[in-house]
């Protein structure tokens, strides 16, 4: 039986024009799991994609509300539901022509590690849609990566098919997850087949570049409280972590590669912090820099 407030939601998605913003952010936030479930079916059962697409336009819209955190990221959400939501979202993206990495995150960001494996093991679209089950693996822990490859009855498919990718996908997913990308390297090293070889052949340089990188990642995570940096503005920083950064990052062939991938690992909080390690990178005057960029950061963090 759905109650007052999934009703009303509903009516105001379906029939009434124009939904005003104000109300439809306090509908939302009021929301238990178990209408969102009933909301998503019945608006995909009744109209297909089209009204979900403007229940998922709100979504987006208030995805910085701790209540639609809440329920993206619930447990209690199906797996049915959050795989239509997933589908459609990177659907829509790709017709539009817009960046279906982005169009997906802002629905995964609030998903966490045992729904990403959910989701490639046990659901009936996702599982068997090969871009998309890269692209959730990028999305995996060291942990949740070995549980997938000791979980995947197919596994010999799986890598079959990812030495099949175009190479500019190849190298996307290797900068993403340098875990990801070591496991498969490990696994098709063990396999007899002349492709695998070819492929490690290919991306041997690639391959131990990830390796160092690797490196890198580990080393800072073990010296240096990330969680505690994410916390805190670019000024109050750690920056003896930037210069260490700086400094292996120096060293390696392909600089700018490297450091979207410690950014895609956390190593590098954010893109502020990653324009300053590209700035310095380009100019010698280490320390200069970092006061200029910590001090014009702090006024404008003050001003906003």
């Amino acid at each position: 039986m759905k109650s007052e407030l999934t009703e009303k939601i509903i009516y105001l998605l379906t029939k009434k024009k124009g939904v005003p913003i104000n109300e439809m952010k306090s509908s939302l936030s009021q929301l238990s799991p178990e209408e969102f479930n009933t909301i998503v079916t019945e608006l995909l059962e009744n109209d297909g994609s089209e009204l979900f697409e403007l229940f998922n336009y709100y979504l987006i819209l208030f995805k910085d509300i701790n209540k639609i955190r809440e329920l993206l990221g619930s447990p209690i959400i199906s797996l049915d539901v959050l795989e239509k939501i997933l589908l459609i979202s990177y659907t829509r993206a790709s017709i539009q022509g817009v960046n279906e990495d982005q169009s997906l995150d802002n629905i995964l960001i609030f998903i966490n590690q045992s729904r990403y494996l959910d989701l490639l093991l046990n659901s009936d679209i996702i599982s068997k849609d090969r871009m998309l089950s890269y692209y959730l693996l990028t999305k995996l822990d060291r942990q949740g990566i070995d549980t997938f490859f000791n979980s995947n009855p197919s596994i010999n498919d799986f890598l079959n098919g990812f030495i099949q990718l175009p190479e500019r996908t190849i190298k996307t997913i290797l900068l993403r997850n340098p875990d990801l990308f070591g496991y498969i390297s490990l696994f098709l090293k063990t396999m007899e087949s002349k492709k695998a070889e070819s492929f490690i052949q290919k991306f041997k340089v690639e391959i131990e570049a990830m390796e160092s990188t690797k490196r890198i990642v580990l080393e800072i995570s073990d010296h240096y409280n990330l969680d505690n940096e994410k916390k805190l503005p670019l000024s109050q920083r750690n920056k003896e972590r930037l210069s260490e950064i700086i400094r292996k990052v120096k060293s390696m062939n392909n600089i700018f590669n490297t450091i979207y991938t410690l950014e895609h690992e956390g190593v590098i909080i954010d893109e502020i912090e990653r324009a300053l390690i590209m700035e310095i990178m380009q100019n010698p005057v280490f320390k200069d820099i970092l006061e200029k960029f910590s001090t014009r950061h702090t006024a404008e963090l003050s001003y906003t």
